[in-house]
């Protein structure tokens, strides 16, 4: 089993306010060190936050002293949990081998087919 490799200076901010941009989360996180990233993730279709985004710091004591005092913080009337994230090379991806499911509408129990 592979373990997954933990980024020390990335970290994983879930429970965002979704009127918040990613300057905004920037701004928030910039008071513990440089950033050298900050993105809010955005659903593609309407172009709304997703409530979750990524910080990338300079240093990994920064991040860690970020992670340490915003976590279960308040950020914008909303309780916001904040980790080290894990790289997504780690990540498993979806089986491209296993067969498609196909699923029949309720109620067509019928045998005509």
């Amino acid at each position: 089993m592979q373990m997954d490799k933990i980024n020390e200076k990335k970290l994983f901010v879930s429970g965002i306010p979704f009127a918040l941009s990613s300057e905004d989360l920037r701004e928030t996180f910039e008071k513990f060190g440089p950033v050298e990233d900050s993105y809010v993730v955005k659903d593609r279709e309407t172009g709304r936050s997703r409530g979750f985004g990524f910080i990338t710091f300079s240093s990994k004591e920064a991040a860690s002293q970020a992670c340490s005092a915003l976590n279960d913080a308040d950020l914008g009337g909303r309780t916001v949990k904040v980790s080290f994230a894990k790289d997504r090379d780690d990540q498993p991806r979806a089986r491209q081998d296993r067969p498609r499911r196909n699923f029949k509408p309720r109620g067509s129990n019928s045998s005509d087919e």
